[in-house]
């Protein structure tokens, strides 16, 4: 779920400088599933890519590399303008929602 290694690198294992970029992480993410939602709907596939694309590279900073792997995958097929986000909107916001838990329990 969380892979806390390059977040430890990063930090040089500082625990409250990871708790602060792992709360800054988990505030922004959160508005970003706001504004995809909002793209989803509105079928702008340029800011669902774009969303995708920073939730992506975020999450992969803090080791949420599942999440990281779905934003991937939303960033890809909005790219091609495939459309029919929501599935994979869907397994975000889960698993968004698994590592909140998991951060919660540090």
């Amino acid at each position: 779920m969380l892979n806390l290694n390059n977040l430890q690198q990063i930090t040089g294992n500082n625990q409250k400088l990871m708790e602060s970029l792992l709360s800054q992480f988990l505030a922004i993410t959160d508005d970003d599933l706001k504004k995809l939602y909002q793209a989803i709907l509105h079928v702008n596939h340029t800011e669902v890519a774009s969303l995708a694309h920073r939730i992506k590279g975020a999450s992969a900073t803090v080791g949420a590399d599942q999440l990281a792997s779905i934003a991937a995958e939303l960033e890809s097929k909005a790219k091609a303008g495939l459309g029919n986000y929501l599935t994979l909107y869907n397994q975000l916001t889960e698993n968004y929602k698994a590592l909140q838990s998991a951060v919660a329990d540090l």
